[in-house]
């Protein structure tokens, strides 16, 4: 969202940005990174595919996996046997369309007039 920042008479154009954090217990457990890896894990299948496809470190990418179910206290990847990849649970399906839904109505709410 664009707008006019007004001090006086001065007037600033600037972009309005939003950030969505998940929290559980005070501990952020999903946010944008999240969220584009787990969308790249179920269009790519596996989680070093998502990772090159997001130019993103394969290790750092499976500690977010890894340190987000921790703090969630859910599996987030049903993982297949040997290197076959991998897909996304039920639980993930549900974090990403929470996530998008919160993330419109933030939207729509700081957009009004």
């Amino acid at each position: 969202m664009n707008g006019l920042l007004e001090y006086g008479d001065k007037r600033i154009p600037i972009k309005i940005g939003i950030r969505l954090y998940l929290l559980k217990n005070g501990n952020t457990v999903a946010s944008e990174g999240l969220i584009r890896i787990l969308e790249a894990i179920d269009k790519y299948g596996s989680i070093r595919a998502a990772s090159q496809k997001l130019n993103i470190n394969y290790k750092k990418t499976w500690l977010k996996l890894s340190t987000s179910e921790r703090k969630l206290g859910i599996k987030l990847l049903n993982r297949k046997v040997g290197r076959a990849g991998c897909e996304l649970t039920d639980d993930a399906k549900i974090i990403i369309k929470v996530y998008y839904e919160l993330l419109a109505k933030l939207k729509d709410y700081i957009s009004r007039d």
